[in-house]
């Protein structure tokens, strides 16, 4: 009877697995699967006591980490925290008399190893701080990722404070210990290089070679994500080395990776960044001795930032990317590409590759579109928004408009017809600008707060 019995269940166990039926307790959804569904704007709402919330628009440089409770899409979350973030940003808000839209960071394991959402430990709710598109970090991570580059989650959020409508926010997962865990990198060591004068290290965020004392390096390990050790910081300064000698790359580089990078960055001229004056906003990435590089904070994308005007951006030579000719003595991470034919070969591949399949087949229009129907309710609605309803229109005929004469230029200088070099472009071969914008929309420095 028993045996008979052993039988039976094993027979019923086999038909569960046949037709596929769970048994036991389902694995929950992961982050990327609720919050970062982007076919919907999502709800965050943060509950704060009135003390504490007084005392973060007293303080917001502080950056202090306040307690609180947390409900996603209806799900709550205790004992989280909650912080004000942003460096620039941050401060010209808090200079702003009757302002207090800021960007905010929710750490979800601070105060509790338990508490993360879903696989999830920090979130960035971002304020479109010069971003009249309010999708410059989610379109720029969409070209990024088209590109071939891990890049972290954006999602749409309404958030409200204590049940009142605070406004609409983009939600960026962090690049950090869940990213790399989402992302199977999580063998690997990740710093964020920081730009600095220390007199340790001057603009060591450059990735200059500056000898192999570690100390000489303290902007680059200063954002130390994974607690790598010493070792592991001297393969780094390994790469750099070989990195600036342009010597033995393959055995020290990602080099697909870190072309495919440039590929998306380069794309969307963001200039608060390593290509720009003050090398920062990446991320360095090293695994088995080779180093690679991944994106982040793009708000000041498409031109917002020391760009050298709308002509510059949307005709800028996919050879010459960096902001300044000067700077390119003091951007090995970009040099070694342009000095080699055959990466450079392999850059303008990508290139084309992206301009194909994102660009000319219609689905970054298509994609810009859907969006702006999304949120458009949600623009017209936020009462702490920097710019009105109308100046979102008016940014997204332009965001349309730069991203087809961006495609348009780059595709001229693959075919050869423009040259990939700014300086040697003739001006008649260069793709007009007469119907775009670039401070329409959103540029730091220009109409920063126009709604206010």
């Amino acid at each position: 009877m028993k045996r008979i019995k052993t039988v039976m269940i094993l027979f019923l166990l086999f038909l569960l697995c046949a037709c596929n039926m769970p048994i036991g307790p389902q694995e929950p959804f992961r982050y990327e699967e609720l919050l970062f569904d982007a076919s919907y704007v999502h709800t965050i709402d943060v509950e704060i006591s009135e003390k504490d919330w007084n005392d973060l628009l007293k303080q917001p440089t502080k950056k202090t980490k306040y307690h609180v409770n947390v409900t996603i899409d209806g799900e709550r979350f205790e004992d989280i925290s909650f912080a004000s973030k942003g460096n620039i940003s941050l401060t010209a808000i808090a200079k702003k008399e009757n302002l207090n839209r800021y960007s905010f960071k929710l750490f979800f394991t601070k105060f509790n190893i338990d508490h993360d959402y879903h696989g999830l430990d920090k979130l960035h709710l971002n304020n479109s701080y010069c971003d009249a598109t309010f999708m410059k970090d989610y379109l720029s991570y969409r070209i990024l990722s088209e590109a071939g580059v891990e890049t972290p989650l954006v999602t749409y959020v309404w958030l409200t404070i204590n049940g009142e409508d605070f406004g609409l926010f983009q939600a960026i997962e962090e690049v950090g210990e869940s990213w790399l865990e989402r992302t199977g990198l999580s063998k690997g060591e990740l710093y964020k290089p920081e730009y600095s004068n220390s007199p340790k290290g001057p603009h060591s965020s450059s990735l200059v070679y500056r000898g192999s004392d570690i100390s000489r390096y303290d902007i680059v390990f200063a954002g130390n994500v994974t607690n790598a050790d010493n070792d592991a910081k001297q393969r780094v300064i390994a790469s750099i080395k070989a990195m600036n000698d342009q010597t033995d790359l393959e055995n020290f580089l990602d080099t697909e990776e870190i072309i495919r990078y440039f590929t998306g960055h380069n794309f969307v001229c963001n200039y608060d960044s390593y290509t720009g004056k003050m090398p920062h906003n990446y991320y360095l990435y090293e695994k088995d001795g080779k180093i690679s590089v991944f994106p982040w904070d793009y708000n000041l994308a498409f031109g917002g930032y020391q760009s050298g005007g709308t002509d510059v951006c949307i005709n800028k030579g996919i050879d010459s990317p960096l902001r300044s000719s000067s700077d390119a003595k003091n951007r090995p991470l970009w040099t070694w590409i342009a000095a080699d034919e055959s990466y450079l070969a392999r850059y303008h591949e990508l290139y084309d590759e992206l301009l194909r399949f994102y660009f000319e087949s219609g689905r970054c229009e298509k994609e810009i579109e859907k969006i702006y129907q999304m949120i458009r309710p949600y623009v017209e609605k936020d009462p702490t928004a920097f710019y009105t309803s109308e100046d979102f229109d008016k940014a997204i005929k332009n965001l349309k408009v730069f991203c087809t004469k961006r495609a348009q230029s780059i595709r001229k200088q693959l075919n050869g017809e423009l040259a990939t070099t700014y300086e040697n472009q003739l001006e008649e071969d260069r793709i007009p600008i007469d119907d775009v914008n670039i401070a329409d929309m959103g540029m730091y420095g220009s109409r920063v707060f126009p709604g206010h």
